[in-house]
């Protein structure tokens, strides 16, 4: 997988984007309004063109270091919108919707291993131009 963020200027935040056949899976980590460490993640989501859109959700769990597990506290709950409109294989806007009536975009930059992607060339890139 990739991982896209907004460069120095939005540091701390992020998505890794990972690709099966059409399918773009995205955990996006970021900071709530309360400062605390905030996960989402994209399952599953459509393509337009070279927009790919999908529902984001956040997830609560049972703890598992130092704890029992407990299975039946998976809670799944639907969060919003997210779309990625690739540019180029190195360069996205990112924008989302939330189910609370809140929305946002920014610029991505692809990154592997502390360097810019250019040297890579995306998949989910190069069979959507």
């Amino acid at each position: 997988g990739d991982m896209w963020w907004g460069g120095d200027a939005q540091n701390g935040w992020g998505i890794s984007i990972t690709q099966q056949a059409g399918i773009l899976f995205g955990a996006w980590y970021t900071y709530g309004i309360d400062g605390r460490a905030t996960w989402y993640v994209m399952t599953d989501g459509n393509w337009n063109g070279l927009t790919y859109t999908g529902t984001f959700v956040s997830l609560t769990s049972s703890p598992w270091l130092g704890a029992i597990y407990d299975p039946n506290r998976v809670a799944v709950v639907p969060a919003g919108t997210l779309s990625l409109v690739f540019s180029d294989a190195n360069n996205a806007l990112m924008t989302y919707d939330t189910d609370e009536g809140d929305s946002a975009a920014a610029v991505l930059i692809c990154y592997v291993e502390d360097q810019p992607c250019r040297r890579h060339r995306r998949r989910y890139w190069a069979t959507r131009k």
